[in-house]
């Protein structure tokens, strides 16, 4: 559903099965602008580490982080990171995206 939205909003879309797959296209595809992420994923990254790591390797990506739960949307209150409540639209994710910080230069 999200990456119709995403594609539906004219965004080119590739996807990772986790979050090890997704720093490895980071690391490859030097074109990727935006990640979005699941905070809670399969594998030994959760959104948040993948975010810290996407960070760390290219300091001006911009991160939109998702989550099912309130409490992980709450938790992530603090941070410059936005945590998109799901179930959300293709509006709500638009907004996200447009609001989403880029990182450092």
């Amino acid at each position: 559903v999200v990456r119709q939205q995403l594609i539906d909003l004219g965004y080119p879309v590739i996807e990772a099965e986790d979050g090890a797959q997704a720093l490895d296209m980071i690391d490859q595809v030097h074109d990727i602008a935006i990640v979005v992420s699941d905070v809670i994923m399969p594998g030994g990254l959760n959104g948040r580490q993948l975010a810290e790591q996407t960070l760390a390797r290219r300091p001006q990506m911009r991160i939109v982080l998702m989550s099912g739960y309130t409490d992980e949307a709450d938790a992530d209150a603090t941070s410059d990171l936005p945590v998109l409540a799901k179930p959300f639209d293709r509006q709500d994710l638009a907004r996200a995206l447009q609001r989403a910080p880029r990182g450092k230069p």
